[in-house]
């Protein structure tokens, strides 16, 4: 022990507590005390004491296990988070992830896998040959990461059972960008697959059934992993179905009662109210392509039941619900002065996604790619609106940089899909040559976004512009004069592309079907390679 002061401070008190008897106010002991040979308890220690303890011998450990992993989880703090939420940012990525990185082993490694997969796909295209080689230990060492990860989520399920379900969806989270950065697009839909199948369940298990939030609802607790989730989730499931020509939406949402018929037109009280819904009747929507339009636009020509026409009519009704609800939204929105620009790009988003769905929806059910020729002013706002959200994207600044004022260079990836499937969509569907060329144009300068690569759907939309139209995709006048819709006859249109990519020989495999012989001919196919 170590007294705190070398001076010490008696305080005599003036009865003895046992004797009661005066005490003498003698130093150091009160005479009356050691007359009868007796301890003098007159006085008061005011010393104060503090035990020192000796410095431990274990080491205060961080949760890394060496620099290099401190260096990629500083990476994903910096970079992937403001990338991978470009579009919408709800605290997933710089903050519920985050906080579990701290907390959990599992999700810890699943970052630093990541964050080393990202640096490395962000450095691919300017690596020279030695730095090749260093790439290579760099995605060994993701790997590790990868596999330290599904150790440790493992042994925790076996150990929590259900209450690891919110560490599960976050590392399947996270699972998923890796292998789509690594072009294993395939192995990113399982872990896809098996997070969707999770939310199915305890969703269901506790009466929510897949219900998105609101910003006026509180039925889910603040602290609802699962619910915090679901929406990214839900975007994801979309661009699964929509990359995978036959697989539907797997994710069970709870349709709102507020789009049914004989209800008014919903009302939003925020961007993400608006994003909830239409993901909501996307979900649907796509249900209903993928597994009964497609049936009937490809494989069983002719008359379509009422019952299905009807269905489709209800859905439009529901995307027209939405479209007066979101305008009448606009029209009292104040933006946020500190959200201004994230909320901007949101809700352009928004509206380009409402129109692809609207387009796609309104056609499924033709044998006649003509349909499409009534939406030519939806496909130029889909353009007019990427355009804007491309740009605003470029030129934001990165959270750290604001205030030097530096603009951040383009971004590489982001998860969920932006404006690369709807421009490939307009520049397929949209006939009107100088419509979908500037939808090629805009594709050209994209990245990545999830499985979608700008420069490899502009190199398939142009092939596809060039058999339509029946020369080559830069022939114009001197005037520059392009096709129109009514340029396109029927019988040389294309109805659906399929495409196999082999990123590493940068070709693509198509396959092309038409109708050669009019809308009550045989499908022909035609196959080729297309390079970028």
């Amino acid at each position: 022990m170590t007294r705190l002061s070398e001076h010490t401070k008696f305080e005599p008190l003036t009865w003895d507590r046992i004797r009661r008897i005066k005490c003498d106010e003698q130093k150091p002991a009160c005479q009356k005390c050691l007359s009868t040979s007796r301890t003098c308890d007159g006085y008061e220690d005011s010393r104060e004491w503090v035990v020192v303890a000796p410095p431990s011998s274990i080491p205060v450990s961080d949760g890394f296990e060496d620099d290099q992993g401190r260096r990629y989880f500083d990476f994903f703090r910096s970079q992937s988070t403001f990338e991978f939420s470009r579009f919408f940012d709800s605290g997933i990525w710089g903050k519920l992830v985050l906080q579990a990185a701290y907390s959990s082993p599992a999700v810890r490694h699943a970052v630093i896998a990541l964050a080393s997969s990202h640096k490395e796909f962000k450095h691919r295209s300017m690596l020279t040959q030695w730095e090749m080689a260093h790439s290579s230990r760099e995605c060994t060492y993701g790997a590790q990461q990868y596999g330290k990860a599904v150790r440790h989520l493992l042994k925790q399920l076996s150990e929590k059972g259900q209450q690891g379900h919110a560490i599960a969806l976050i590392c399947g989270l996270l699972f998923i960008p890796f292998e789509v950065l690594r072009g294993n697009n395939i192995a990113a839909l399982y872990h896809l697959q098996g997070c969707v199948k999770i939310l199915n369940e305890t969703r269901s298990a506790i009466g929510l059934q897949g219900r998105l939030p609101t910003q006026a609802s509180s039925a889910a607790p603040e602290n609802d992993v699962e619910q915090e989730l679901l929406p990214i989730f839900a975007r994801l499931d979309l661009e699964a179905s929509l990359y995978m020509g036959l697989r539907s939406p797997n994710l069970y949402l709870d349709y709102p009662e507020m789009l049914e018929s004989g209800y008014p037109s919903p009302v939003f009280l925020s961007v993400l109210d608006a994003s909830n819904c239409l993901n909501s009747i996307m979900n649907r929507t796509h249900k209903f392509t993928r597994s009964t339009g497609d049936h009937f636009r490809y494989r069983s020509i002719g008359d379509v039941p009422i019952s299905v026409v009807s269905e489709q009519h209800t859905l439009l009704s529901q995307l027209s619900k939405w479209q007066c609800a979101f305008d009448n939204f606009l029209s009292h929105y104040q933006t946020p002065l500190p959200h201004h620009a994230a909320q901007e790009k949101q809700i352009n988003l928004l509206q380009i996604h409402h129109d692809v769905s609207t387009t796609t929806l309104a056609c499924t059910l033709h044998a006649e790619e003509l349909a499409y020729d009534a939406f030519n002013p939806m496909f130029a706002q889909i353009v007019s609106l990427a355009k804007i959200l491309h740009n605003t994207s470029s030129a934001e600044p990165r959270p750290h940089q604001q205030q030097q004022q530096e603009k951040s260079p383009p971004a590489t990836f982001s998860l969920e899909t932006g404006i690369i499937l709807p421009l490939y969509w307009t520049a397929i569907k949209c006939r009107d040559g100088r419509i979908r060329r500037q939808a090629v144009a805009l594709l050209r300068t994209c990245q990545q976004e999830g499985v979608w690569i700008g420069e490899i759907q502009a190199e398939i939309a142009k092939r596809v512009i060039e058999i339509e139209e029946g020369e080559l995709f830069d022939c114009a006048t001197p005037q520059r004069v392009f096709k129109t819709s009514q340029d396109i006859p029927e019988w040389v249109r294309i109805h659906s592309v399929d495409m196999t990519l082999d990123e590493t020989r940068r070709e693509a495999k198509i396959a092309c079907l038409q109708r050669l012989n009019g809308p009550d001919g045989e499908w022909d196919e035609s196959e080729e390679l297309v390079f970028w």
